[in-house]
């Protein structure tokens, strides 16, 4: 009698050699041999929504990863616009052309750097590591939302509040039990919850898709399945409808008058696709721009004359008046290593950002596979979870919007990862101090000074 053998689990990454015919061969077939822009922008707006979304679902199987959150952040940011372009715009070659390089860097990172990515099992979970990292979060939201509230050092209170859900989310999600899930699901969404409700100012929406993603990325390392993907992929257009209605809600309470919810969405996109089309007017900054980013969390008081960031420089270049009023542009990281390379940009950005990110998903696969063994591997997994969150800062503004949001966060890490176990360890987990016991060769105290000797 033939033993019962339950049916396997279908994994969708069965169907990657499928797939790279298929977004391979359409990309070909309507970027370079479809002669109408209208129709080759429309095509390829759709096949960076659908590709940007594949890559987030099979990826990492059945969870988040740095390439998948990524990917969803071009399909946003480069395909969404498109269609926008399309449908609002006049002249719309220029706008295909960006789509198309925009496309084909994804889909090249992909096949080149990204394909076959096992994720391991998650390692030994220490309870007590879990407890103090749970405190220590709550703690940091605590403090970030009253400075945050009282106007107190604002460029740090966000930032701790915010690694504070993300301590939060990964002590209750790590550390929980198997039948909690529900549980440490509720938890993570009630801390951020609270940063929206008591540090958020309705300022710079991007904050909010990179928690959102960092909260992601740490609930599928335990609860390991497709629908937390699936349900973000539905999640994804109301999100960015309810992203847009405040927008204007906000310019309306702060400055009278509704702003555009909807520009800084598809802004970007435009002005990567003019620097694409005018780069021989551009004076390429040949790294420049990096190097200004990597400087970013340098304070101005100390240097003074530190180099301006991308959104900045692109301002002066554009529009001299709006960034003399602190005004800046995004372009992508597309339109900045274009900017800093010319005709390689793209090709640079293939190899520099496709090499990193593996290497990112790669250290967090094995921060993993360490579990929460120490502090310092639950916190390593704390840092790859808001640099993962913090793929829609460097997608949509470049290396230095990165660095001066990611950045402080991991800021705020690294200063626990120096604390955790001192001063602040002993204030939130004070241990039983054990009863005095004398050494045997001290005499009791009231012994005589000839008995002492």
């Amino acid at each position: 009698m033939s033993k019962y053998l339950p049916p396997k689990r279908f994994d969708v990454g069965r169907l990657e050699i499928p797939g790279a015919v298929l977004w391979i061969g359409l990309g070909l077939a309507y970027g370079f041999l479809e002669p109408d822009p209208e129709n080759r922008l429309a095509a390829l707006s759709y096949l960076t929504m659908g590709f940007g979304a594949w890559v987030f679902l099979v990826h990492g199987r059945r969870m988040v990863t740095t390439a998948g959150i990524f990917s969803l952040c071009a399909a946003v940011f480069v395909g969404y616009p498109g269609i926008y372009w399309l449908t609002n715009g006049n002249d719309v070659g220029y706008i295909a052309d960006a789509v198309t390089a925009g496309y084909f860097c994804l889909v090249a990172m992909y096949y080149i750097f990204w394909r076959r990515m096992k994720p391991p099992t998650l390692g030994p979970v220490k309870r007590s590591t879990v407890r103090g990292a749970g405190m220590i979060g709550v703690l940091l939201m605590i403090v970030g939302a009253v400075a945050a509230r009282a106007g107190v050092g604002s460029s740090l209170a966000a930032p701790a509040a915010f690694a504070g859900v993300v301590l939060v989310s990964a002590a209750f999600v790590i550390g929980g039990r198997r039948g909690f899930k529900l549980w440490a699901m509720m938890v993570s969404g009630a801390a951020a919850l609270f940063y929206v409700q008591f540090v958020f100012v309705g300022f710079g929406r991007l904050v909010l898709s990179a928690m959102a993603f960092s909260v992601l990325f740490i609930l599928t390392i335990r609860f390991r399945t497709y629908w937390i993907k699936a349900l973000t992929l539905v999640a994804i257009p109301p999100a960015m409808m309810y992203l847009v209605d405040q927008r204007e809600e906000f310019g309306v309470e702060t400055f009278g008058q509704a702003l555009d919810g909807i520009g800084s969405i598809v802004a970007p996109l435009e002005q990567f696709a003019v620097i694409f089309r005018d780069l021989e007017m551009v004076t390429l900054a040949w790294g420049h721009t990096f190097y200004a980013g990597a400087v970013t969390l340098i304070p101005s008081a100390i240097w003074p004359d530190k180099p301006e960031g991308f959104g900045l420089v692109l301002a002066r270049f554009y529009e001299p008046a709006f960034a003399d009023v602190g005004g800046t542009y995004a372009a992508l990281t597309h339109g900045e290593f274009i900017y800093n390379f010319g005709a390689f940009g793209l090709p640079i950005m293939v190899i520099v950002l496709g090499w990193l990110i593996r290497r990112l998903d790669l250290g967090f696969f094995q921060a993993v596979a360490r579990g929460a063994s120490s502090r310092r591997a639950l916190l390593a997994i704390v840092a790859f979870a808001i640099i993962a969150g913090g793929m829609s800062d460097i997608l949509w503004g470049g290396f230095h919007l990165f660095m001066g949001r990611a950045g402080i966060r991991l800021l705020i890490v690294f200063l626990i990862v120096l604390t955790w176990g001192g001063l602040a360890h002993r204030v939130l987990m004070p241990r039983r101090r054990s009863p005095a016991v004398r050494p045997a060769t001290l005499p009791a105290r009231g012994a005589s000074v000839s008995a002492r000797r």
